[in-house]
């Protein structure tokens, strides 16, 4: 399972978590890796997911530069 990263808001401050999922109990909320809680609040405010930044996607295809023509040669020169 993937990590994900949370804003906790308890009544004192904000604090990131980082976990696999989340889990609300009675009136608290859980924060587990694997079977292990890693935090758990009795009290808080909110809870929001962090999405991650999209990771840029590289183009699928190389982009060749276009061929320069070379210059045709001018009648005048050629004597």
């Amino acid at each position: 399972m993937t990590q994900k990263n949370f804003k906790v808001r308890s009544f004192e401050e904000v604090i990131d978590i980082t976990a696999e999922r989340m889990a609300l109990v009675g009136d608290g909320v859980r924060f587990f890796i694997g079977e292990r809680v890693t935090s758990a609040f009795s009290r808080y405010l909110w809870i929001q997911e962090q999405t991650p930044a999209p990771e840029p996607v590289a183009p699928t295809e190389p982009v060749e530069p276009e061929p320069v023509p070379e210059p045709k040669a001018d009648p005048a020169d050629a004597t």
